[in-house]
């Protein structure tokens, strides 16, 4: 499956994403939201939201321990993306999914 047209750059992709709360710039890094997150990994959102600290969607920056079955959990779903749109490459596949 083709992921990108030549109606598609990768800037616009980024704006898209940035401007549809995937995607956020803090403090002069990137971060993906838990909604982003959760689109990346097949898990739902709210597994995210139980150990990511509330803060840290209110625009501060920190260390997050994640446990071991979510990780695994995560890389399974991350992989099953991967092989669907056949690239490894994050915002390729981070918009195929948020506009589908």
């Amino acid at each position: 499956m083709k992921i990108t047209t030549p109606h598609e750059t990768r800037q616009q992709k980024l704006k898209y994403l940035t401007n549809n709360g995937y995607l956020r710039n803090l403090q002069g890094e990137g971060y993906l939201s838990t909604k982003a997150l959760s689109l990346l990994t097949k898990l739902p959102e709210d597994t995210f939201t139980t150990f990511i600290p509330d803060d840290m969607e209110d625009e501060t920056t920190g260390t997050v321990n994640i446990p071991e079955d979510s990780v695994k959990a995560m890389r399974r779903g991350s992989k099953e993306l991967q092989a669907k749109y056949n690239t490894t490459d994050m915002i390729d596949i981070l918009y195929a999914e948020a506009t589908k």
